[in-house]
């Protein structure tokens, strides 16, 4: 972790300073690409897209046996036992690496004016066979590679069709004996797309190719099983009105067929190695199907980045910065395997809040964990919730009494807590998915916007639905006024509306942008106006007397491009206003059109944005959440009177500290009282100010002293001995 401690409002410079970053926790951010299981289910390799290495996993006990670094290309492979490890390098040298022992058993130079689009384990010998699919010169040929006689043994090009591409994927059974893969053929005919699919087939011990069209929508998976003279596909497309699976022998004639109601069906297993029953997984339907095709069971599952069904009634999951067994009907976690350890992120933080007393952060990220930091040194204090879940949203109410989120796993649900206890005290399950939800001032009423457009009003007392609104498309953002007059939201469509809370009159509808929607909302404090973030590159100001976008700011770059605002925030005086983009934060003062951006040294624009935004309570800093899983308080630039009256080099002194902490302040009268807090937060002292204040009795260690006034509160760290 990367800490930047600056101390507050030290001199009178900082009257003219410019924003300034004080702390940034950077995200440790994980990409996994896939995840496969040897199968007989003892090992596991997970791959990765960025610079990370790739992972061997023993699957019972959940101990990492091998790291495998360097560049490597997208194929790979285990053997059946998963005691090697097969893949390509970037100099296309084959490795066939023994995880155990973690050198090569073997290897073998390819070509390097060849491509390799995929590889497949033959497991049929103690140094297996391997599958390839070579590319070179636009042509395609299957081969087959022995390495124990290092040379390939054998090799069939493979005529494409006009129209056609070849998939990436090579599909085996479980002996090795058949290899499949498809070809896709995308046409126009009369003004009308076609689309054919044909399966080639390949007998390996007799040296048959068989090939066939077989499906009118795209092939996802196939499962080849020769013993039961079985080859089982499933397909699917984004306007899929045909067949989603089929059963065909091994002469690739049609036996049987699954109609999945307009689904894309994506991946296929048996149920177990005793059982005729088949698993057929659709983006949000988990199927049972008996031999026959026919539906024995549905259930809903949510649609996974990487998945694989285990025996026991388990599925493997991968997400990019974790991989899961869970169980199938309770979706209860088996086991975790994860290589990172730390408190940091592990991907984009979609949401940020300060608790009302400006102690501390909240951040929820894709990675399943809201963690707690303290706010003014950005020390991890702790993971306040950790979930098997995505979590897209939080928010802490106004009196500060409850802490909501909602996550992707349980898609349609909110949660709310008690924020010091962390009890559950109401779940509201949603009838589409959560985007962004708000809870009103008063604490009484939930308003949430969803994907499908509707806008749900929900009484929190009794814990019911009292009202749905149209929000035309999905609603990206949602907003209430602090006296509970107004509800706006802004849609996907670029359409805001304004809602009479009352009695629900609509007051605004109209399309404000053409341009990638509009993401968030905030009223003003005096609530005649909301701050807009738009997909247009523009933060707008809504009048709501007028009814009219009274003004815009933009992102521009040179005078044309723009970027998207993912989030909008007021300062705390109302004088500026903050948005979130790709590489960092604009900060714009409502009297002046051009902006500012706020970002660390030397950004990559292209390798981040900003999501999420929310300004604390009673100074003039806000915090910031990125897409790299990074967390970082700002300086928000305005300084109020109380802190005009610091104007020594040291809030305190000595510091180190031994018995009594003296404070350099002209006049105490400005101040109510002080708190000293140690790194967990935890209030260790309390009293009224005057120049000097007592720590003889503190633990030696590191402090945080806060001096408190009506108009503000000033900080400052220092060290007991």
């Amino acid at each position: 972790m990367k800490t930047l401690f600056t101390l507050f409002l030290l001199t009178t410079l900082s009257l003219i300073s410019q924003n300034r970053l004080i702390w940034e926790n950077q995200g440790s951010p994980v990409y996994n690409s896939n995840a496969i299981l040897s199968q007989t289910e003892k090992v596991m390799a997970v791959t990765n897209s960025s610079s990370k290495p790739t992972t061997i996993w023993d699957v019972e006990s959940g101990k990492l046996i091998d790291t495998i670094g360097g560049p490597m290309r997208i194929s790979y492979d285990l053997t059946l036992t998963g005691k090697h490890f097969v893949y390509l390098d970037n100099e296309n040298v084959l490795h066939f690496r023994n995880v155990y022992t973690h050198t090569d058993d073997k290897t073998y130079n390819l070509p390097t004016d060849i491509q390799i689009n995929a590889l497949k384990v033959l497991n049929n010998g103690q140094t297996p066979q391997i599958a390839l699919l070579i590319y070179k010169d636009s042509k395609i040929d299957l081969a087959i590679l022995d390495l124990e006689e290092q040379k390939i043994t054998q090799q069939y090009p493979l005529e494409r069709e006009e129209y056609e591409n070849y998939g990436n994927r090579m599909f085996v059974d479980t002996f090795g004996d058949y290899i499949a893969f498809s070809f896709s053929n995308y046409s126009t005919q009369d003004d009308k797309d076609t689309v054919k699919n044909r399966i080639v087939l390949f007998d390996i011990k007799n040296k048959k190719l068989v090939t066939k069209t077989v499906a009118v929508n795209r092939i996802n998976d196939i499962k080849l099983v020769p013993q039961k003279d079985k080859i089982i596909v499933a397909t699917g497309s984004w306007d899929n009105d045909f067949e989603n699976v089929l059963v065909l022998d091994f002469d690739l004639n049609k036996t049987a067929e699954f109609d999945g109601s307009r689904r894309n069906i994506y991946k296929l297993d048996y149920v177990s190695n005793s059982s005729e029953d088949l698993f057929a997984l659709s983006d949000d339907t988990l199927f049972t199907l008996t031999p026959e095709l026919i539906i024995k069971k549905a259930q809903p599952f949510t649609s996974y980045q990487s998945l694989e069904f285990m025996s026991g009634n388990k599925f493997l999951q991968m997400l990019e910065y974790q991989v899961r067994i869970r169980d199938i009907d309770t979706k209860e976690i088996a086991n975790i395997y994860e290589e990172y350890q730390g408190n940091m992120h592990r991907m984009d933080v979609t949401d940020i809040e300060v608790s009302k007393d400006d102690k501390y952060v909240y951040s929820s990220s894709y990675d399943g964990t809201i963690k707690k930091w303290d706010a003014v040194s950005g020390q991890f204090i702790e993971n306040y919730i950790e979930t098997y879940s995505s979590i897209r949203k939080i928010e802490i109410s106004e009196d500060g009494k409850y802490f909501a989120y909602s996550g992707y796993d349980k898609v349609n649900n909110i949660t709310i807590l008690n924020i010091d206890t962390k009890e559950v005290l109401a779940e509201f399950d949603i009838p589409t998915t959560t985007i962004d939800f708000e809870i009103s001032k008063d604490s009484k009423q939930l308003v949430v916007g969803t994907y499908g457009g509707q806008v749900y009003i929900y009484d929190l007392d009794q814990k019911v639905l009292t009202d749905s609104l149209d929000g035309g498309n999905w609603v990206n953002g949602v907003g209430i006024s602090s006296d509970n007059k107004y509800i706006a939201i802004g849609n996907q469509g670029g359409v805001f509306k304004l809602w009479d809370f009352e009695n629900k009159h609509i007051l605004f509808d109209q399309k404000i942008t053409d341009k990638n929607g509009l993401y968030s909302l905030e009223f003003s404090e005096n609530n005649k106006e909301i701050l807009i973030s738009s997909g247009d590159g523009s933060l707008k100001l809504f009048n709501i007397n007028d009814l009219i976008v009274r003004k815009q700011y933009f992102s521009r770059d040179n005078g044309s491009s723009w970027s998207i605002f993912y989030d909008a925030i007021y300062s705390k005086d109302g004088k500026s206003i903050f948005g979130g983009l790709n590489g960092g934060t604009m900060t714009f003062k409502l009297a002046e059109s051009k902006g500012e951006l706020l970002a660390p040294s030397n950004p990559n624009y292209s390798s981040y944005s900003v999501d999420c935004l929310k300004y604390f309570n009673n100074e003039s800093s806000f915090v910031a959440g990125d897409s790299r899983g990074n967390v970082s308080k700002w300086n928000g630039g305005t300084v109020s009177s109380v802190e005009t009256e610091i104007t020594r080099d040291n809030l305190v002194y000595p510091n180190p500290v031994s018995n009594t902490l003296h404070l350099n302040l002209l006049n105490t009268d400005l101040i109510d009282r002080y708190e000293i807090t140690n790194i967990l937060g935890e209030v260790v002292s309390a009293g009224q100010v005057n120049t000097r204040v007592e720590v003889t009795g503190l633990s030696s260690g590191t402090y945080i002293i806060t001096l408190y006034s009506n108009k503000g509160l000033i900080r400052s760290k220092f060290v007991k001995q």
